[in-house]
């Protein structure tokens, strides 16, 4: 039992010595700083999804569906906006055949002339010009689809293929902030907007937006996900471990000292410790 407790004990402390020691970091294989362009891209993929208006087109919704003639406008808000979420819960399956570009330029193209139309819609009705209500709902059906599959689901599945996992997570926090911070700014700036440019300036606004993202995603923009080949960190040496020991006593195992002989059964006949084997004691010539 002592001995077993000594053994222990020696165990504890040789572990309590290497844990102590500190471990090298793991190398890297990919750097944030590597993927500068590409943050930058994805950065502004989500900048361009808040500053492409689709929160104006569905507060026009109301105004529009009234002009030709709907009463319950509320219900076909909520259908537009059902449409809307079945195409971007298909639109995924289109990015690989199509290209994320494509459908980008596609979302953009769509978005851009939506607005341009409400712009004209809204200055139409100022200044009593030719004002088909056709016009205005064919606008809003272009914003739904474009966002839905372009401008709304691209810049997530940019953002899931484009980095590779071990600095994933950094780029995506970039990003993610850029967009939110985009989205507080529109929020904090919605009515100073409108009453310096008008109900028909705000949508021209966010129609040039929508235009520079077509430009941007036809000049800067892959159509396919980049290829990362897995890159082998150089191998790490470690040194070796000793346990670190205050004095050379400490090294040694106590000494323990012997336990008591054990019992003799009854009837067992009493061990005889060995005894040495005497030499014949050397005798002289006998003398006659």
């Amino acid at each position: 039992g002592r001995e077993e407790a000594a053994l222990a004990a020696l165990a504890a402390r040789a572990h309590s010595a290497d844990a102590e020691q500190p471990h090298p970091p793991r190398a890297r294989a990919y750097r944030l700083a590597d993927f500068r362009g590409a943050v930058a891209m994805v950065s502004a993929a989500f900048a361009f999804q808040h500053f492409a208006g689709f929160h104006m087109i569905v507060a026009y919704m109301p105004e529009v569906f009234a002009s030709i003639g709907i009463v319950d406008t509320e219900s076909v808000v909520l259908v537009a906006l059902f449409a809307h979420a079945l195409l971007m819960a298909c639109a995924p399956l289109f990015i690989e055949p199509l290209g994320r570009s494509s459908m980008m330029q596609v979302g953009a193209a769509l978005m851009s002339g939506a607005h341009f139309v409400l712009s004209y819609f809204h200055s139409a009705r100022e200044h009593a010009w030719w004002n088909p209500p056709d016009l205005a709902l064919l606008a809003v059906s272009f914003g739904v689809a474009g966002h839905a599959v372009g401008l709304g689901i691209v810049p997530w599945a940019i953002l899931a293929d484009t980095f590779p996992d071990e600095i994933a997570a950094e780029a995506s926090a970039i990003a993610t902030a850029v967009g939110w911070f985009c989205s507080f700014l529109l929020c904090a700036a919605d009515r100073d907007l409108h009453e310096i440019f008008g109900f028909s300036g705000v949508p021209m606004l966010f129609g040039t937006a929508c235009l520079a993202a077509f430009v941007i995603c036809f000049l800067a923009m892959d159509e396919e996900a980049p290829e990362h080949p897995v890159v082998l960190a150089p191998p790490v040496v470690v040194a070796p471990r000793v346990a670190a020991t205050r004095s050379s006593s400490a090294a040694a195992p106590p000494a323990v000292a012997p336990g008591p002989p054990p019992r003799r059964k009854a009837g067992q006949p009493q061990e005889q410790a060995p005894t040495e084997p005497q030499g014949q004691e050397e005798t002289g010539p006998s003398s006659s």
